[in-house]
């Protein structure tokens, strides 16, 4: 591949951006190292051609400009369109102009150059069936516009040197923007009223602004890489959208930094990497938000919260965070448990005054605190898979986490154990049940004595485990041990007790302190009747002891 060898216009390119940031909207823009020593990031293809900048209005300017330049294609899904190898210099309002078409086209392999803040790159205007694919767009002041177009794909393009957005995307839907790269821009992304769109393994570093969404629903962001930039993802008003498998780091913007929701409900994310930014996940004034199973760990802050309500945080890692882990101010009835929150500097977790009604369990699982617990409540003892000594959240809040967890929540967790027992060598259909709680798919095996009695059975999380106890268990202690393990490795144990108790036969000898002939019953019939009202007590109480035994280890 030919490398750019404009340096002329490099140099023009790089003294214009610099002057006309007039503010300084990144801290990490040192563009002129990163656009002299590109490594091949900027390489056009061999077979390139100089072309003039091209505008294409309608479907029948389309199959004009095909003939018109002995490109491919008839428009159809099978044989697009193809716009190829084109190098476009621009000073115009675009580098590549398509409107109004609904024909099949690929773009591809092309280079457009432009001046920093001038116009589009590659404006898509109305349009449907486009495929932008390995082009290469530096400068300008949009790189990448779609404006009411949609049902399209963008994909391996790289854009740099934008003034303002890399990529701009206004009312568009159905695009799948895929492994593009996108630095030194003012936004990488800039979503606004744009809905249904997916963003996959896309690389943004660099920029101001990561992802700058508003006014938008119902996007999916995953497997993209979201660093050095000053704010990672910034959503503004903008619901139902999944951020999920995103590594998103130093990011460094004061109050946003990693992942900031400003008055954006019903959001999810989960299995993200947060790290290193400045505040891990923001929510102000954004209520229904769902977080779970990610690793929010050695940020400034980790998870800070403004005026939420109704939001669900669980399965998440929260540690090393060098402020707190997590930060509620004005939040009510949000929920929070199975987190791992621990080895955060300053607090695992702050409440302020003017919460209220967050819960910090779920009835029966809370949170793993690290060494915190211990170090608080040194006197606690461990009942099951949690400690007997609620955990107290800093702050004048008054929150309670009711079911701290004695290890980490990304293991298995027993919800329900049964006691040890003890019972007669006669007893019968005596059986024990346990429930486990796991998000990953997990089987448990049994063993007695040392000895695997049940294989590895698939478990369901939060649903009974049923073991029978083998009838004629001799007299003793026997251990019945419970080994739950899940896909990722983690395991649980639990051991339950029976002592089986051999009776003593009955004592028919007399007793010799009881030897006064006055002592004994004159009364034939009175004898018979107390040895018969003494045998329907044992008797009774027998059935209760069966009965108080099974019903114990069924509840």
């Amino acid at each position: 591949m030919k490398k750019i060898k404009h340096a002329t216009l490099v140099s023009i390119i790089f003294l214009v951006f610099i002057l006309t940031m007039s503010y300084n909207r990144n801290a990490n823009l040192a563009l002129e190292t990163e656009f002299d020593n590109n490594d091949g990031f900027f390489d056009i293809p061999t077979s390139a051609e100089i072309h003039l900048p091209i505008s294409i209005n309608g479907n029948s300017g389309l199959s004009a400009f095909i003939n018109n330049n002995d490109l491919t294609g008839d428009g159809t899904n099978t044989t697009p369109y193809i716009i190829e190898n084109f190098t476009i210099s621009s000073n115009s309002e675009f580098g590549i102009e398509i409107q109004n078409t609904d024909k099949y086209l690929t773009i591809r392999n092309c280079t457009i150059e432009g001046e920093i803040g001038e116009y589009y790159g590659i404006i898509l205007f109305y349009t449907l069936n486009v495929y932008l694919y390995n082009n290469t767009v530096l400068g300008h002041q949009y790189g990448i516009r779609t404006w009411h177009s949609n049902d399209s794909v963008i994909s391996d393009n790289q854009v740099s040197f934008s003034e303002d957005y890399g990529f701009d995307i206004r009312y568009s839907n159905n695009i799948t923007f895929s492994n593009n790269i996108v630095n030194y821009c003012y936004s990488g992304f800039g979503i606004g009223n744009s809905n249904f769109n997916k963003f996959l393994d896309n690389v943004v570093f660099n920029n101001f602004y990561g992802f700058d969404i508003g006014y938008s629903s119902d996007n999916y962001f995953s497997s993209n890489d979201v660093w050095n930039n000053t704010r990672g993802f910034y959503f503004t008003d903008s619901e139902n959208s999944t951020l999920s498998t995103n590594n998103i780091y130093n990011n460094t913007g004061e109050y946003y930094g990693g992942i900031y929701f400003d008055l954006s409900n019903n959001n999810s994310l989960f299995m993200n990497n947060i790290c290193n930014n400045s505040i891990g996940i923001s929510f102000y004034g954004s209520n229904h938000n769902t977080v779970f199973n990610n690793n929010v760990d050695h940020n400034d802050r980790g998870i800070s919260m403004g005026y939420v309500d109704n939001s669900t945080f669980y399965r998440n890692n929260i540690s090393f965070n060098i402020y707190y882990g997590i930060d509620m101010s004005e939040c009510t009835n949000n929920s929070v448990y199975q987190n791992d929150i621990y080895g955060n500097q300053n607090n695992q977790a702050y409440e302020h005054e003017d919460s209220a009604n967050n819960t910090w369990d779920n009835g029966v699982i809370g949170n793993y605190w690290g060494d915190d617990y211990g170090n608080r409540y040194p006197n606690a003892t461990n009942i099951g898979s949690i400690w007997n000594t609620t955990y107290e959240i800093n702050g004048t809040g008054g929150g309670i986490d009711n079911f701290p967890l004695i290890s980490s929540a990304f293991s298995p967790l027993f919800v329900s154990v049964p006691d040890d027992i003890s019972t007669n060598e006669n007893y019968t259909d005596l059986n024990v049940s346990w429930i486990v709680v796991n998000l990953n798919p997990a089987s448990y095996t049994i063993e007695l004595n040392g000895n695997e009695i049940v294989s590895a059975t698939e478990c369901v999380s939060g649903e009974d485990i049923y073991y029978d106890i083998p009838d004629g268990l001799l007299e003793g202690n026997h251990n019945i041990t419970i080994t739950v393990s899940d896909e990722s490795g983690n395991i649980a144990q639990d051991t339950f007790i029976i002592t089986v108790n051999v009776e003593d036969p009955t004592n028919t000898e007399p007793d010799p302190d009881n030897t006064d002939p006055e002592n004994t019953d004159p009364d034939p019939s009175i004898s018979g009747f107390s040895a018969i009202f003494r045998g329907l007590i044992s008797i009774f109480a027998v059935i209760g002891i069966k009965y108080s035994i099974k019903k114990q280890r069924m509840a």
